[in-house]
Order: structure tokens, then C-alpha cells, then sequence
């Protein structure tokens, strides 16, 4: 809360980098403020220009999202219309937190297949490589029902049944294994994989509600509100 001179976010321990996942605590405005401005030239220097001034309310989605996206498996569900910089705002919260940042590139041809492919390679850099990630869709990329049935499945259970053959899985599992091995895992590889994929995968669906299409795809996919902030 800015009007009270203070913010609660995970940053505001010693070393302003959250080393304890989700914890939070009060920090000075001023400071936080700081602190994303120092995150927002990082990302610039190493990414690209965004083009943001940090007034209040830009401050405030901040640490709404830094409160989410901190915590293990947490998700997003951003209401509204589109250009009020909600892209902008997970890439840079994504950014602090030395997160892979991800959303389909569109083509004329994109649909649910194609969404299959991408979250086939999203699912192993996270399960296998354990790269925490943000998947970040908006409506014009869920082309068919089929996209958003198949995210309400992976937000539900960490995982998306049928969508790698078993083939695929045993590639996956192989160095699955040593790193159990290592950790002393008493998990099944597939249990260790969608584990994994439900601490360390983030989602943030950007939808429209004037949209005619937003009832029906929130009553029909349950998970967008019974598992995202």
C-alpha cells in the first residue's frame, strides 16, 4: 500500500532478490520503487526497451504480480481490456525473478496442434532442465477451445494427458533419473516431472470480458478461476 509508505513483496529482505520463495514483508515504498527501477534497467540493458514510467499504479500491479508469481505454481487471471500494459508488467516481474519468459509466436496457420508443439518444449525445459517459466497467453492466441481446454488441464494437474508419446517420455525421463538419483528422489519420474512442472510453471491468461466469448470459456475451464489469482 503506497498511500501508507509501504509495500509487501518478496523483495524486501537483505538482498532484495527473494531467496525465500514467496515469502513476504513490508518494505519501504521509496525502496521498492528503487528496486524495480533497478530491475526495469537490468531487463532494458539485457533484453529490450520498454518504455514504462513507474507511477503508482504501475507500481502497484508490480507487487500484485511479484505476490503470484513468487509463490510455487502460482498463476494469473488478467481481466480487462488490452494495452493497459499487463505484458509488460509479467515480463518485468519475470525478469527479477530470473524467469523464462514465453508466449506463442502467432502465424496464419496457428492452432491447437501448433500450441501442442510449443507446450511440449515449454513442459521439458521446465520438468527437465527445471527452468522456471511464465506462460503468458492472451485471447487472440486461443484460437479454438481446444487451446484453453488444454491449459485448464495443466493448471488443474501439472500436466496435459496424451500430449507426449511414450517414446517422448522415456527421452525425458533418462536424465530425470540421475537428477533424482542425485536428490534421492523416492518419486516416479512422472511424478518427479509433473511436480516440477506444478512448482516451477507459471501461467498468466490476459482476457478480455466484454469479449462474447468470455462466459462461456470461464464456465467450460473452472481452473481459470479455482487456480489463478
Amino acid at each position: 500500500n503506497t498511500s501508507t509508505g509501504c509495500v509487501f513483496t518478496t523483495w524486501a529482505g537483505s538482498s532484495g532478490v527473494g531467496d525465500e520463495a514467496g515469502v513476504m514483508s513490508a518494505m519501504p515504498a521509496d525502496h521498492f520503487e528503487q528496486h524495480v527501477a533497478a530491475k526495469l534497467v537490468s531487463y532494458e540493458r539485457e533484453i529490450k526497451e520498454l518504455n514504462i514510467l513507474l507511477f503508482p499504479e504501475v507500481l502497484q500491479r508490480v507487487a500484485r504480480f511479484n505476490r503470484v508469481l513468487s509463490q510455487p505454481g502460482g498463476h494469473l487471471l488478467l481481466a480487462g481490456k488490452s494495452g493497459v500494459g499487463r505484458r509488460t508488467t509479467c515480463s518485468l516481474v519475470a525478469h527479477a525473478h530470473a524467469m523464462e519468459f514465453v508466449s506463442p509466436k502467432m502465424t496464419l496457420k496457428y492452432d491447437e496442434r501448433s500450441f501442442r508443439v510449443d507446450l511440449k518444449k515449454i513442459l521439458a525445459d521446465v520438468g527437465v532442465d527445471n527452468k522456471e517459466t511464465l506462460l503468458y497467453l492472451e485471447d487472440h492466441q486461443l484460437v479454438n477451445s481446444a487451446i484453453l481446454e488444454t491449459v485448464n488441464a495443466l493448471l488443474s494437474g501439472g500436466e496435459v494427458p496424451g500430449l507426449f508419446t511414450n517414446p517422448e517420455l522415456e527421452t525425458m525421463y533418462a536424465p530425470l533419473r540421475e537428477q533424482m538419483a542425485t536428490e534421492g528422489s523416492a518419486l516416479s519420474p512422472f511424478e518427479f516431472f509433473t511436480q516440477r512442472v506444478k512448482h516451477k510453471l507459471h501461467v498468466a491468461l490476459s482476457m478480455d470480458p466484454s469479449d462474447s466469448q468470455w462466459a462461456v470459456r470461464c464456465e467450460s475451464n473452472p481452473a481459470l478461476f479455482t487456480r489463478c489469482s
